[in-house]
């Protein structure tokens, strides 16, 4: 019992490749637990959800200026693709329902997320338009981002690709951010 007199109930779940615990639980009324699951759906999948969609279509709009557009910008390439790779870093999330393969929907969110942050590298390169060489850039961002896309596709499982993912987030997320901010600060 709480000191309002609420009979709280907390249940701590430790599934296999999870690290976190599940949220408290509560007995409450009917109105508080539909208000309360609205809420809880409307920030967290269905937030995510409408990001998603809103990232695809201005994703394919860019995709459009640049291949319709009166010069082709390579901004505009790396940024459509930016787009487009967040939605997919979202799979996971947005098809998370039993009657999927959450393997494959996991395997593409694990996939897309690098190469939203190379995406951002790439962009913040072409924007800026401070390094010189800029086709050796793309070079080694996309041969990194493409081993890592296939050191996570063959995983065989939802540990593995978890797994995996830690070492990705590493050795190529965290590099790519920092070159990013570093290029946006100069």
């Amino acid at each position: 019992f709480t000191a309002d007199g609420t009979i709280l109930m907390v249940v701590q779940a430790w599934p296999q490749t999870e690290t976190s615990p599940l949220d408290t639980m509560l007995l409450t009324s009917y109105d508080d637990a539909v208000s309360r699951a609205f809420w809880k759906t409307f920030f967290e999948t269905n937030l995510v959800q409408g990001a998603a969609a809103v990232s695809l279509m201005m994703g394919f709009y860019f995709l459009i200026l640049m291949l319709f557009g009166q010069r082709a910008d390579r901004r505009y390439l790396y940024f459509a693709l930016l787009c487009i790779s967040f939605a997919g870093a979202y799979a996971n999330m947005i098809f998370n329902y039993h009657s999927n393969d959450q393997l494959f929907w996991e395997k593409i969110s694990r996939i897309a997320f690098p190469l939203t942050v190379s995406f951002l590298a790439l962009f913040v390169v072409e924007f800026t338009g401070l390094i010189r060489k800029a086709w050796l850039v793309p070079l080694v961002i996309g041969v990194f981002s493409l081993l890592a896309g296939l050191v996570v596709l063959f995983q065989p499982d939802m540990a593995s690709v978890s797994a995996v993912f830690g070492v990705v987030m590493n050795f190529l997320i965290t590099p790519c951010l920092l070159f990013g901010l570093v290029l946006l600060v100069m």
